[in-house]
C-alpha cells in the first residue's frame, strides 16, 4: 500500500455558496504542483480520507480552492467542516487525476460537470482561458435543482465575455419557475452534438453519470482516447 505525502495547509476563507456547498480557500505549507482537473485527498484529525477536486488553475496563486458540499446524513462531511471552522487548517495528499487538459490537435471541447463536479471543471476552464482560445468551448452542467448550480453567474460571465464560449444548465428536477433544459445533462449534450468525432470531452461528477455519458457519447463517435474522465 502506497503512502500518501501529507501536506499542511491553512485555512484562508470560507464561503458559503448556497446552503448546501462551501467554499474553501487554503494555502499549503509547502510548495503543492498540479494540473488544472486534479484532485487530492482531505485528510481529517481521525485518519478518514475523501477525495475532492481542485477548484482553480495552477496560474501563479499559491492557494487552492475547494468546493465541499454538507449533507446532513454525512458524518465525513459534519466532521471536516466543524474542523475547518474550529481549528483553520486541513491536510491534504499530493495532487493526483489523469483529466487534465490536453488538447494539441485544438478540436472543440465539451465540457461535463455533474454537482460539484463543477469544481475540477471551473480549474480547467481557468486554464483554457489562460491562452488564447482557438477552438469553442461549451460547457453543460446539470444537477437536480436550480440552487444546486452554486456559481451559475460565474458561467453566465464567461458565455457573454467570451467568444466561443457555451453555457447550457440542465436540471433534472426543475423548479416550476424554472425554464431552461430539463432531464439528464448527458442527453443535453447528444441533442445538440449529434457527431463528437472530432471532439474532445471533460467530464467530472457522479460516476454513474460519468458511465452513462460515456456510452451516449460513443455512440455519436467519440472514442475512449477523447473522453477524459477519472470516473470511468
Amino acid at each position: 500500500m502506497t503512502v500518501k505525502t501529507l501536506i499542511q495547509c491553512e485555512v484562508t476563507n470560507i464561503k458559503p455558496l448556497t446552503d448546501t456547498v462551501i467554499q474553501v480557500e487554503v494555502l499549503p505549507q509547502q510548495p503543492f504542483h498540479y494540473q488544472a482537473g486534479q484532485y487530492t485527498y482531505i485528510v481529517t484529525n481521525d485518519g478518514c480520507q475523501m477525495p475532492f477536486s481542485i477548484a482553480n488553475a495552477p496560474l501563479g496563486a499559491k492557494q487552492l480552492e475547494f468546493h465541499i458540499r454538507h449533507a446532513s446524513d454525512s458524518d465525513y462531511s459534519r466532521y471536516l467542516l466543524a474542523q475547518i471552522k474550529q481549528q483553520q487548517n486541513l491536510v491534504i495528499t499530493a495532487a493526483e487525476g489523469e483529466c487534465v487538459y490536453d488538447n494539441p490537435q485544438s478540436q472543440s471541447v465539451i465540457l461535463l460537470a455533474g454537482g460539484t463536479g463543477f469544481a475540477p471543471i471551473k480549474a480547467i476552464i481557468e486554464q483554457v482561458l489562460s491562452q488564447t482560445l482557438s477552438h469553442s468551448l461549451y460547457l453543460y452542467w446539470g444537477a437536480r435543482r436550480m440552487n444546486d448550480l452554486y456559481l451559475p453567474e460565474l458561467a453566465q460571465h464567461w458565455q457573454r465575455t467570451i467568444e466561443r464560449f457555451h453555457y447550457q444548465p440542465v436540471l433534472s428536477e426543475p423548479d416550476a419557475n424554472w425554464t431552461g433544459q430539463s432531464g439528464w445533462v448527458h442527453e443535453a449534450v447528444v441533442q445538440r452534438h449529434t457527431d463528437l468525432t472530432n471532439w474532445q470531452v471533460y467530464a467530472a461528477g457522479p460516476p454513474e453519470m460519468i458511465q452513462r455519458a460515456y456510452q451516449s457519447f460513443t455512440l455519436q463517435g467519440l472514442s475512449s482516447e477523447q473522453m477524459h474522465s477519472d470516473g470511468l
